[in-house]
């Protein structure tokens, strides 16, 4: 079954409340509930497009498949690659950094994001 992960988005992007967050991006307070909530009749890729600009992601990021069955469960098949992932916690990693090391895990994200930015324009 195909859906919409936004709380893995969110909680990548720090964002506690997902519906204020959208409403205040130029969704209505219904439209983020009801995108948010799976409550959405007809296209609505225009309300995809603007929390997609407010995540600064794509569809792909907010789709997320899960087997409905064991025989649907097929290895190498292209669908495990939206297979819904639990391992982007990383708010939860940061718990157990001490804060005396905060500078360093900061540097190495700046040095790895700025990488990651680098090799797009290639």
């Amino acid at each position: 079954m195909l859906y919409y992960n936004f709380q893995r988005m969110f909680k990548l992007r720090g964002v506690a409340k997902g519906t204020t967050f959208l409403a205040k991006r130029g969704l209505t307070y219904d439209q983020a509930y009801r995108l948010i909530n799976y409550r959405l009749s007809g296209a609505y890729f225009d309300l995809m497009e603007k929390a997609c600009l407010a995540l600064n992601c794509t569809p792909n990021d907010l789709i997320e498949w899960k087997p409905r069955t064991a025989e649907d469960d097929i290895a190498g098949h292209p669908l495990q690659k939206i297979r819904g992932r639990d391992d982007l916690d990383l708010f939860g990693m940061l718990k157990d950094v001490p804060m005396d090391r905060m500078g360093e895990l900061k540097q190495a994200m700046a040095e790895a994001v700025e990488k990651i930015k680098n090799s797009g324009d290639k």
